[in-house]
């Protein structure tokens, strides 16, 4: 800070000049820290005043004002990630931290400065917000706002926005010609998800890729002329040896009737279902079971889940048909609040309203890290008015309630005597809450273009997921990498991020702008999105190139990881990888009456008559119960006419097909029960 004052005759100056106007000035200067000031008026705005004066008198400058100069750490707002559609408008928001002076803002796109004179798909708001346009693929990037002055630089996170194109079909192909060589058959035709193809996690086209059309084939020797010549006849009015043609005509009339009586009974089977199963799935099995002392269980093996309906359930003189139906439709899954999230498949199991005198089980996976400390679990219940309903809170039954819930690492186990549709859901209670993701990944079985897509899909961990993206791929032509991992998603609201590492750039380049794709966290934790994914576009320099090894990692940002070694061939291979789960007749199976139950019956029979009965010393259903670990709600049990009986459903329940006699056996030795012991293993 420098004082300038007039001079006066009796004091000497530190420093005389002289000016144009013949006035002589002194100039005098003083150095003050911050520190100084800070001491002495602390961190608030402060001013400074230089005072001179002579023998005339005093004079004041005016007041030079201070401020401290700063840039706080923390952005008011920062940009978030967004997946948009081609030619979306994209908003990313920023308002940079509190400074003095005020901060200057600039945006990075992959670290590069945007100008947008130079690009005019991008403009800067007056208030810092970039705004995109018309999304590009080209605009797929991370995204960073800095906010910098006289005293640091800052950079918010980074925001990734992904621009995905959703899948467009081709035109249909040709009619086939029909496939019937003799009578009815069909003929098709297909068309492919490429009119364009599903990029950056765009969605799958809806609808069918194969569509067929009933069709007719003449059928060869069905078909003969009348002779002129007149045939002899007896009284019967008959030929008395009916010629060659004759026969073949009266074969041709045989099969035709037998055809449509087959048409027939499938017609009336197919309206009595319509009728009698409101819902929009394809049965996956079903058994006619009539009343009296007969079970079956039902179990769609590949997709983990199964009914049991043990004997005497049907009241005597009943028939229904029992079936189970895994639905696969968005629509029908239940809606879920913010914390919530799908646990299960959908399964309808009917008939409704079917009169049931003993509880059925209703077996299915699910992806929940089982944690009751961590979790709150629900069974819901679609009713015929499609209404979706809360029907019990796992650990919270009593006697009012409809079902008992029986959940293992793995199954949830349903004891109702209700057939309807259910669904599992969980409410995390804590941010240690995890559900289990499948990470599967496919590329096309042969490529012959320089384009290579490799697609990441992050599934829940249930049978049926995996096998639905199985399925899906298989007509798409594609196949597995590599085998499916399993991931546990922790609710902590960070995303799914994915990424390609190792690729040997002397012959490969990856399309992918960005470092990464991210999968947002609500997307995933939800669960009312089937069949998420991810596509990374590789492009090899050169058609002579057949193979690509390459890493691949998925990991929750601030969470777990999976790293996939991925060394595929572009030729046609034979796939090495269990996809048996494609198979769809291998996923059934349906056992009716004695062969339903591992047990035998005459050994249940002794069971239940020796255990139902109360023990002083508590020898009976309730000690079972506790050595089988299914004690967590005995009043459930003590309702029903014969808790012995119950409980061993239960236990046929988590234990088909494979249940191990020996385990049960085991159980009934330390209780005492040696004479069942042995008749079970003398059966067994």
């Amino acid at each position: 800070m420098k004082a300038l004052y007039y001079s006066s005759a009796n004091r000497s100056p530190l420093q005389v000049s002289s000016r144009p106007e013949g006035l002589v000035v002194r100039e005098a200067s003083i150095e003050i820290t911050r520190q100084q000031v800070e001491e002495l008026f602390g961190p608030e705005d402060y001013w400074c005043q230089c005072v001179a004066w002579s023998s005339a008198g005093t004079t004041k400058s005016r007041k030079a004002h201070v401020r401290i100069a700063y840039l706080r750490k923390t952005f008011e707002q920062e940009p978030l990630g967004k997946e948009v559609s081609m030619e979306q408008e994209v908003l990313l928001q920023c308002r940079p931290p509190e400074g003095i002076p005020m901060a200057e803002v600039e945006w990075l796109k992959n670290e590069e400065i945007i100008d947008p004179a130079e690009d005019l798909n991008f403009y800067i708001t007056i208030d810092h917000n970039l705004i995109i346009k018309q999304a590009r693929l080209s605009d797929t990037a991370n995204y960073t706002c800095v906010a910098k002055n006289i005293v640091a630089k800052r950079r918010s996170t980074t925001a990734t926005v992904i621009v995905y194109v959703n899948g467009g079909w081709s035109t249909w192909t040709e009619w086939s010609v029909c496939n019937g060589r003799c009578g009815r058959g069909y003929q098709k035709r297909t068309r492919s998800c490429t009119n364009p193809a599903p990029l950056n996690g765009g969605a799958f086209c809806e609808g069918q890729n194969v569509q067929k059309l009933a069709c007719t084939t003449l059928c060869p020797g069905l078909f003969y002329q009348i002779s002129t010549e007149q045939k002899a006849q007896n009284d019967f009015g008959f030929s008395s040896a009916p010629s060659t043609d004759d026969v073949a005509l009266y074969v041709g009339i045989g099969i035709a009737v037998i055809v449509c009586l087959v048409i027939s009974v499938i017609v009336a089977l197919f309206v009595y279902r319509k009728n009698h199963h409101d819902f929009e799935s394809d049965i996956i099995d079903s058994s006619a079971l009539n009343g009296g002392f007969q079970s079956v269980n039902i179990k769609t093996a590949r997709q983990g889940v199964s009914l049991l309906v043990p004997a005497g359930a049907v009241p005597q003189g009943r028939v229904y048909e029992m079936y189970v139906t895994v639905h696969r439709q968005d629509n029908m899954r239940p809606p879920v609040e913010d914390v919530q999230t799908v646990l299960s498949p959908v399964v309808t199991c009917g008939p409704p309203g079917a009169l049931l005198t003993r509880p059925v089980i209703i077996t299915m996976h699910h992806c929940a890290e089982v944690n009751t400390e961590d979790w709150q679990i629900l069974i819901k219940n679609q009713s015929q008015q499609g209404q979706w309903e809360d029907v019990v809170v796992v650990g919270e039954e009593n006697f009012t309630t409809p079902c008992y819930i029986q959940l293992d690492m793995e199954a949830c186990h349903i004891l109702t005597e209700t057939l309807s549709t259910y669904c599992l859901v969980g409410q995390s209670i804590s941010k240690a809450a995890a559900k289990r993701l499948k990470l599967a990944i496919f590329g096309p079985v042969s490529c012959t273009a320089l384009e290579h897509h490799i697609r990441v899909y992050c599934l829940d961990d249930t049978q049926d997921a995996l096998k639905e993206v199985l399925q899906m791929e298989k007509q798409m032509g594609g196949k597995l990498l590599d085998e499916p991992k399993t991931l546990n998603f922790k609710d902590n609201t960070h995303n799914l991020r994915l990424s390609i590492h190792d690729i040997p750039h002397s012959v490969w380049k990856s399309k992918l702008l960005a470092k990464y794709q991210e999968i947002p966290f609500y997307q995933i934790w939800s669960g009312a999105q089937r069949n998420l994914h991810c596509t990374f576009i590789l492009e090899r320099l050169s058609l002579t190139t057949t193979d690509l090894a390459c890493k691949l990692c998925v990991r929750q940002v601030e969470g777990e990881g999976q790293i996939f070694q991925l060394n595929s061939t572009l030729l046609e291979d034979t796939q090495n990888i269990d996809t048996s789960l494609m198979d769809p007749a291998s996923n059934i199976t349906t056992l009716v009456g004695p062969n339903a139950f591992r047990i035998p019956l005459s050994i249940r029979q002794k069971l239940c008559g020796s255990l139902d009965a109360p023990q002083t010393r508590g020898n009976d259903w309730r000690m079972l119960a506790h050595k089988l670990s299914l004690d967590r709600y005995l009043n459930y049990f003590a309702t029903k006419s014969s808790p012995t009986g119950v409980i061993l459903d239960l236990w046929e329940a988590q234990h088909f097909p494979d249940g191990n006699l020996s385990t049960l056996a085991a159980v009934l030795e330390e209780m005492g029960r040696h004479e069942t012991v042995v008749s079970l293993a003398t059966e067994h």
